[in-house]
């Protein structure tokens, strides 16, 4: 994926477009490979981030990531709902 189409919220949280573990979940490939990840033991977090323009998933983010895409206003409220739901403890 270009790094110009991620959203800035994501770069600027330390989430690296290039990384396997993130994508755009409109792409059929990418969905695909997501639903095999998410069905691994040691995936211990996901998110997806439905937008207006296009929906973004990323997996195993690190707290640091995660505090700072939850104080981001554009998509806080949504994840602020749903990260409690999803993660799975140690």
């Amino acid at each position: 994926m270009a790094d110009s189409q991620v959203p800035d919220y994501y770069k600027n949280a330390g989430v690296d477009p290039r990384s396997d573990s993130f994508g755009n979940f409109d792409d059929l490939d990418n969905f695909r490979r997501f639903g095999s990840i998410i069905r691994q033991p040691d995936t211990r977090n996901f998110l997806v981030d439905f937008g207006e323009e296009a929906a973004y998933c990323a997996f195993n983010l690190e707290s640091p990531t995660i505090e700072s895409l939850l104080k981001n206003p554009v998509c806080s409220p949504f994840l602020y709902k749903v990260s409690s739901l999803f993660e799975r403890p140690f």
